[in-house]
C-alpha cells in the first residue's frame, strides 16, 4: 500500500442521514503500538478464532488481539465531528447525528509493533479504501477539533466493548487522544452497502497494562 493519499470529505443529503441502512458493517478498530505494550507474546499470533474481513486488508505485521462478530446489529457511523461522551447512554455524540446502519457487523482490533505510527497505519487505510471503491464520510485529519476530544475512547473500555480480547480493556481507553485518527467510509457494490469506522491511536512509551 501507498503510504501517502489524498481524500476529500464528502457531504449527503440530510435525508440520507436520517435513514436506517441495511448493510454489512464492518468497523475496524485498529490499534497502533510501541514498545513492550505491543506484540507481547515471542511468536505474534492472531487472537483465536479471528480473522480478517474480505473488505480490509491487514496493515502488514499486524495481529488481531480482539475481535468481534454479530449476524445482525446496528452501529452509529460518525459523520461529524465527535461532540461528547453521553455517560448516561453510554454512547459517543456528534455535531451531526450518525448515520445508523443494521446489518453484519465485524470489529477487529490489529496491533502493529516496532515504530510503526497510527498516521501511517491511518493513511495507508484511507489509501486502500479509496482503492477499493470507498468513499470518505468523515476524515479526522481534516477536522481542526481533533485530538482534544474527551470520551471518544470510552467505548473500548471498562466492560462497555464486548470483545474477545487477549489485552486489558484499559488499553484503549487509555491511549493518547492527540496520537488518535478516524474515519468513515462506505461502498455500495452489487447491491451491497458495506461501512468502515476506523480508529487508530499510537503508544509513544512502554505501558505495563
Amino acid at each position: 500500500m501507498s503510504h501517502k493519499t489524498h481524500q476529500s470529505t464528502v457531504e449527503f443529503p440530510a435525508r440520507w442521514f436520517r435513514r436506517v441502512m441495511r448493510v454489512n458493517v464492518v468497523g475496524a478498530l485498529m490499534a497502533v503500538c510501541t514498545g513492550l505494550l505491543a506484540l507481547q507474546t515471542a511468536s505474534a499470533q492472531d487472537l483465536a478464532g479471528a480473522k480478517d474481513h474480505p473488505a480490509i486488508k491487514r496493515f502488514a505485521g499486524s495481529v488481531i488481539v480482539a475481535y468481534d462478530k454479530k449476524r445482525f446489529d446496528t452501529v452509529d457511523v460518525p459523520t461529524s465531528t465527535f461532540a461528547r461522551y453521553n455517560l448516561t447512554s453510554k454512547k459517543r455524540e456528534f455535531a451531526s447525528a450518525a448515520t445508523v446502519a443494521e446489518g453484519e457487523r465485524t470489529r477487529i482490533w490489529y496491533e502493529s509493533a516496532g515504530d510503526t505510527t497510527s498516521v501511517e497505519v491511518f493513511r495507508n487505510y484511507a489509501t486502500e479504501l479509496a482503492a477499493q471503491g470507498f468513499t470518505v464520510l468523515y476524515d479526522s485529519s481534516k477536522d481542526a477539533k481533533a485530538g482534544k476530544w474527551t470520551g471518544y475512547l470510552l467505548p473500548y473500555g471498562f466492560g462497555q466493548s464486548p470483545f474477545a480480547t487477549s489485552r486489558s480493556q484499559f488499553v484503549m481507553y487509555s491511549a493518547p487522544m492527540a496520537s488518535l485518527r478516524t474515519l468513515s467510509a462506505q461502498r455500495q457494490q452489487g447491491g451491497q452497502t458495506t461501512c468502515v469506522h476506523l480508529t487508530a491511536v499510537h503508544w509513544d512509551k512502554d505501558a505495563p497494562t
